[in-house]
């Protein structure tokens, strides 16, 4: 047992991966979980949420107004917006504009958004693990573990508030972890640029 333990402290630590291999391995994550999500996508709103925040970003899109419009057939949503935090719609009606220049259509390209927020929180888990100092093996599992193997996938699909959301918090989890070490290297600077 002793033995076991010493051969274990001998045994040499990985290097870090280097900076190319993080931004590689970030971006390859990152096209691996897009394709994925891809492939169940449909882009079609499924719940009157979905439906008020579509209306919101079309409207601030289009008239400067968060406002939202009387979904007929919806007794639910009836012009109210004001109990909605305007954040999704906002970003949503950025994604609206550039609509026409896609092939896609308006709807779809603002349910892609979901996406591309969820394939970007895996990278966020990948470089978290990292910044934990777990092997690139490990950081990446877990990345891809979140991608497929969490209520993460489904919710790729929906145009609900839950996939930017859980993007920031990731994204202020990676900040606090790092200003709370500033002395450990981050090798993803490389391809973004230092802090």
């Amino acid at each position: 047992m002793i033995a076991a333990a010493a051969a274990e402290r001998a045994r040499p630590t990985p290097a870090p991966p280097s900076d190319g291999a993080v931004a590689v391995l970030a971006a390859g994550l990152f096209a691996l979980l897009v394709g994925l999500y891809t492939l169940t996508f449909n882009g079609v709103p499924a719940t009157d949420d979905e439906q008020l925040f579509v209306v919101g970003a079309q409207s601030l899109s289009a008239r400067g107004t968060l406002a939202a419009e009387p979904l007929y057939g919806n007794r639910r949503v009836q012009g109210e917006y004001e109990s909605v935090e305007p954040l999704h719609s906002a970003l949503a009606a950025l994604a609206y504009r550039l609509a026409p220049r896609l092939p896609a259509g308006n709807i779809p390209a603002i349910f892609s958004l979901s996406l591309f927020y969820t394939a970007l929180t895996g990278v966020l888990v990948f470089l978290l693990g990292l910044q934990a100092g777990y092997s690139t093996g490990a950081a990446l599992s877990a990345a891809l573990f979140f991608g497929v193997g969490t209520l993460a996938f489904p919710y790729a699909r929906t145009f609900f508030r839950d996939t930017p959301a859980m993007l920031f918090l990731a994204a202020a989890l990676l900040a606090y972890e790092r200003a709370l070490d500033p002395a450990r290297p981050h090798p993803e600077e490389a391809a973004v640029g230092p802090r």
